[in-house]
């Protein structure tokens, strides 16, 4: 497995956070960070809640709702007040979008996701997923138009996004209680050494997700046994090593259908689907609309999906 460093997506701009909308409700940022492995840990709280939604590279982010490895296409998840810490296991840097929102905004995203959801976040993250690639690709593509009413509807899919994730399905922790109660001498421990492992094979798939990217291919890649390395990524990400990679392979899909002409067939397959119809399929499962319709929209979900009301308080600090 080679151990390349993807170019960080979006235009170039110096690290740190840039301001990009201050908007009615929310706010948001383009965070670009060069930091390595021996940089200090970095510790904090949150002013407003905040979705953190990772477009490239890879860090280790721990809150009030435990410990989690975040790679691309990742939300992290805050609230306002609560402390948190992230460091950096490899090199490599990473680059997300922080959307800032605050209490009315997220109640009015509450009432457009699902019956029953809750406008707080009671867990570290939302993992890479068929549940995130549409937020995460219309965040990419809100990137590079930089308009505010593209952000707009974006901010607010987002936090429908974060808002309609199960609470109990994100969180390491969890899963971590649940190993020792199946297996109570099981070591639930992970060192640094085990999260280069992981972190290796999620920049592997970043940067390769159209070729070889089989669990036996991943596994191998970090010196591990099937069996371990898929135990080992699960712990870590809350999630399987191919639900990561059907992410990768559709954002890919679903970002060159808005900024190329390319045919359907040759996107499918550029992006590591190897059957056309599972490509249809799969993806009009995910987006809502087959690839023609999808790229006639410009990726852009249907205003009737975000309508939502103006607001005239709420503002964040």
């Amino acid at each position: 497995m080679k151990r390349e460093v993807a170019a960080l997506p979006g235009p170039v701009r110096k690290p740190g956070y840039h301001l990009l909308l201050h908007g009615d409700g929310f706010a948001v940022q383009d965070c670009v960070c060069h930091l390595v492995r021996e940089s200090p840990v970095s510790e904090n709280r949150f002013k407003a809640h905040r979705v953190a939604l990772l477009l490239g590279g890879a860090f280790h982010y721990e809150s009030e709702f435990g410990p989690v490895l975040l790679g691309p296409g990742s939300m992290l998840l805050g609230r306002a007040g609560n402390s948190y810490r992230f460091r950096h296991i490899d090199d490599g840097g990473d680059r997300s979008v922080t959307f800032d929102f605050s209490d009315e905004f997220l109640e009015d995203a509450r009432r457009s996701s699902a019956p029953g959801s809750r406008a707080d976040f009671r867990a570290p993250s939302v993992p890479t997923s068929r549940r995130t690639v549409l937020a995460t690709t219309l965040t990419r593509q809100a990137l590079r138009l930089n308009d505010p009413e593209v952000w707009e509807e974006t901010a607010l899919l987002v936090a429908m996004t974060a808002i309609g994730a199960p609470s109990g399905a994100a969180s390491p922790r969890r899963a971590a209680n649940r190993t020792r109660r199946d297996n109570p001498g099981a070591d639930i421990r992970r060192s640094d050494d085990d999260h280069r492992k992981v972190l290796r094979a999620l920049r592997h798939m970043e940067l390769n997700h159209e070729q070889d990217c089989s669990l036996r291919a991943l596994a191998d890649g970090t010196g591990m046994s099937v069996y371990g390395f898929l135990r080992l990524f699960k712990a870590l990400t809350a999630q399987t090593p191919r639900q990561y990679l059907l992410a990768m392979r559709l954002r890919a899909a679903a970002t060159r259908l808005i900024e190329t002409p390319a045919k359907v067939l040759e996107i499918a397959y550029g992006a590591g689907f190897g059957d056309i119809s599972h490509f249809n399929q799969i993806f009009s499962a995910t987006f809502g609309v087959p690839p023609t319709q999808f790229r006639r929209q410009s990726g852009r979900p249907a205003r009737t999906t975000l309508n939502r009301r103006r607001h005239t308080s709420g503002v964040l600090p």
